[in-house]
């Protein structure tokens, strides 16, 4: 059997699908007045590799969620001094903090929270 390495593309169309896979299976029932009220989520996509930030941004955009890339860990510590995405997409292997350096210092800025 080969294993067969998905592309980006690939990844996040599964996301997207998943999630709204387990949106539509919720219990609860959404009025329309409440949904006006609903905030888009939002979604930070942390990776070195610009291409992957722009077809990820692409695919996300076209799905209606607020979107914002940043290319290294630096970057994203700096974006979330201020923001407070609903999801974070990071890459693993990057130069100067990587994604488990990265993953390891959210976490204890959620503790300390």
């Amino acid at each position: 059997m080969r294993f067969i390495k998905p592309t980006i593309g690939e990844i996040v169309k599964l996301f997207l699908i998943t999630a709204e896979y387990h949106i539509k299976r919720s219990s609860f029932q959404v009025s329309a007045q409440e949904k006006s009220k609903m905030k888009t989520p939002s979604i930070l996509v942390v990776d070195d590799e610009e291409r992957n930030i722009k077809l990820i941004k692409g695919m996300l955009m076209k799905e209606n969620y607020n979107f914002n890339g940043c290319p290294n860990g630096e970057e994203a510590l700096k974006f979330l001094q201020d923001h407070k995405p609903d999801l974070i997409l990071l890459d693993i292997l990057m130069p100067g903090i990587d994604g488990f350096e990265l993953c390891r210092m959210l976490k204890k800025m959620l503790v300390q929270e």
